[in-house]
């Protein structure tokens, strides 16, 4: 049921809420997958990625120049190609991140990590020695110059 504008989704949360609050079990069930389609009709992707830095300037040039990411200094947001994204919280406690007061990681998708590392090691970047590699792909860890880690994915053939 796609959602045209703000009214037509205020009809339906109220018209399933009024349910769920008159309702049996079932009903609230309904309203909550209802509501969770609503939703993810309206969001439709990332539209950016904000963090702090020492250096906002030198680390923006570091992502474009490793990674092609080129940042709003440039004038013109980063397109990229479709695919999966993951949005998954760890545990404040993860060591997954690298140091711990690291709060995020971004994940790269990438279409041949072998020539990317290769690419990378050859321009001095920090990689970590680290692979894995599953039936999602081959991942492997750089860190870029503010010691933030960031995980590189070559999806496989069935992602």
């Amino acid at each position: 049921m796609p959602v045209n504008n703000s009214e037509q989704f205020v009809a339906y949360a109220l018209l399933y809420y009024a349910f769920a609050l008159i309702g049996n079990y079932k009903s609230v069930y309904i309203y909550s997958k209802l509501k969770t389609h609503i939703m993810a009709s309206l969001v439709t992707g990332f539209g950016g990625f904000f963090f702090r830095a020492a250096d906002p300037s030198a680390l923006s040039a570091w992502y474009e120049q490793h990674f092609g990411i080129n940042s709003m200094m440039s004038g013109e947001p980063w397109l990229q190609q479709g695919g999966p994204t993951v949005f998954a919280p760890f545990k404040a406690t993860t060591n997954y991140f690298g140091r711990p007061d690291q709060q995020f990681m971004l994940n790269l998708r990438v279409s041949d990590l072998d020539t990317l590392l290769e690419q990378l090691q050859a321009a001095g970047v920090r990689i970590d020695e680290s692979r894995h590699n599953d039936e999602i792909g081959k991942f492997a860890w750089v860190y870029d110059p503010e010691d933030n880690k960031i995980e590189l994915w070559e999806p496989g053939d069935e992602s």
